[in-house]
């Protein structure tokens, strides 16, 4: 990056600005804005060029509300964007931690699923070369392996998702600090950026200017280590391919036959990318134990590998990733309105019904009021006439229904009578005769953390 800085700032950010924002002509484009030197940067260039690209801008500010300024930098952002003319919207977070989650980790996964369900293109992200530097190190003392030292990839393509691009990855933070006292610009300060308690701030305030005294061109060479890092990370990705290869993402699942034969590299490679297919990561630290924990067990166990949005279990022959869910609720009551989709987000799952003949539950059964109700313990159900009443849990298991799928499937009541199982049984008493009006009722699992669905086949 020797000629940026031979180059006005304008002139170097504009050129990145139009590079990268090319690709998404005449298309709309979404702007992550904080209210710092960098974002504001970034949306007062791109106020200037996506004009000339048909490109339609919109910016998103997130708060986080840890800090007692929270309030003040998001209104700042309005009224920023309100001077562009460039729309916004503010997302207030209420952040949980779990276990050993750090809060830096907790506000970076909430901020990027906000940014993740924006109806546009691209999000427009204003990392530079310092960050960059500055995430290789975290990676290198966090013991990360080549994925982590990739660090962060100039544009991250995902289905369903916009893309996340980063326009200045490979520009130093001097340029865009230049550009923003030539342009007379205003920012907010986060008071929390000075704290070196954090280790970002750590590195950025203590360990990076040490290492630039004696290795001036330090944030250039661990761009450039981050680049190989992203290479060697390809590679591993299309072998994991190749291990893989015929599985059917929609369900999650990996069958544990992939792992036959494989070195424990290549096997913890393989699982590494199984996470992350599915959205989420797996600590190059853990993956031996995980494997250890999934693979090396007895057939009747089940294991459990906890991960920040949910953990993957073995069953049935397979690898499973879940999401977590958050119940509400234990039961729901509701009236018959027709076939079609109910959601219920109490219970996180959506409630399916077919109209049939002679197949499923008697439509007369669904006159009177009719609730959902999560398993207490102890329910029977009689799944053929003239036959024995039966546990709920023995029908479940012997219809090979997952552990974790079993305590989130609602049992479907007419009154106080349980008359069905919603995709697994119907009781025999509630059971259509031959050509009579009927319902056939199946039930989804909605992830409510990545806004996708189980298939039905799975719960």
């Amino acid at each position: 990056m020797a000629s940026s800085r031979k180059l006005p700032p304008d002139i170097v950010l504009r050129q990145c600005l139009v590079d990268h924002l090319t690709p998404y002509a005449d298309q709309p484009v979404a702007i992550a804005l904080s209210g710092g030197l960098d974002s504001v940067v970034l949306l007062h260039l791109a106020a200037q060029v996506a004009p000339s690209l048909g490109i339609t801008l919109q910016a998103l500010h997130v708060n986080h509300q840890i800090s007692p300024n929270a309030a003040v930098w998001a209104q700042f952002c309005v009224d920023l964007c309100t001077r562009l003319g460039i729309p916004i919207a503010v997302v207030a977070l209420q952040l949980q931690r779990q276990g050993g989650e750090s809060l830096e980790a907790v506000a970076r996964d909430a901020r990027y699923t906000a940014l993740r369900r924006l109806p546009v293109h691209a999000v427009l992200l204003a990392h530079h070369q310092d960050d960059q530097a500055e995430t290789v190190l975290l990676q290198l003392l966090r013991g990360g392996g080549v994925k982590g030292m990739a660090a962060m990839p100039a544009i991250r393509h995902a289905v369903g998702w916009p893309d996340f691009v980063r326009p200045f990855l490979t520009v130093p933070r001097q340029v865009l600090a230049g550009y923003a006292q030539s342009s007379a610009l205003q920012w907010v300060e986060d008071e929390s950026n000075t704290d070196t308690r954090y280790d970002r701030n750590f590195i950025r305030h203590r360990i990076l200017p040490q290492l630039a005294e004696s290795y001036p061109e330090v944030r250039q060479v661990l761009g450039r280590a981050a680049s190989l890092c992203a290479e060697a990370s390809e590679l591993q990705d299309a072998l994991a391919g190749l291990d893989a290869k015929g599985v059917d993402w929609s369900s999650r699942t990996l069958p544990i036959k992939c792992f036959d034969h494989l070195s424990p590299a290549r096997a913890g490679n393989l699982l590494r990318w199984f996470v992350a297919k599915c959205g989420a990561t797996l600590p190059a630290a853990s993956q031996q134990e995980a494997l250890k924990q999934l693979l090396g067990q007895r057939v009747d166990a089940d294991p459990r590998i906890r991960l920040s949005c949910g953990f993957l279990a073995r069953y049935d022959g397979l690898i499973w990733l879940v999401r977590d869910a958050v119940l509400q609720a234990d039961q729901v009551g509701f009236e018959w309105r027709g076939p079609g989709q109910m959601d219920f987000a109490s219970l996180s799952g959506r409630l399916i019904a077919q109209m049939s003949h002679g197949h499923g539950v008697a439509l007369s059964r669904l006159a009177g009021p009719l609730c959902l109700r999560l398993r207490q313990g102890g329910e029977m159900l009689r799944p053929r006439m003239g036959g024995p009443s039966r546990p709920v849990k023995a029908l479940l298991q012997e219809a090979r229904v997952p552990p974790w799928v079993r305590t989130r499937l609602p049992l479907l009541f007419a009154g106080d009578a349980l008359v069905a199982i919603p995709g697994i049984a119907v009781d025999a008493d509630a059971q259509a005769a031959s050509g009579v009006p009927s319902v056939v009722f199946d039930w989804q699992c909605l992830d409510t953390t990545a806004e996708t669905t189980f298939p039905p086949s799975g719960c």
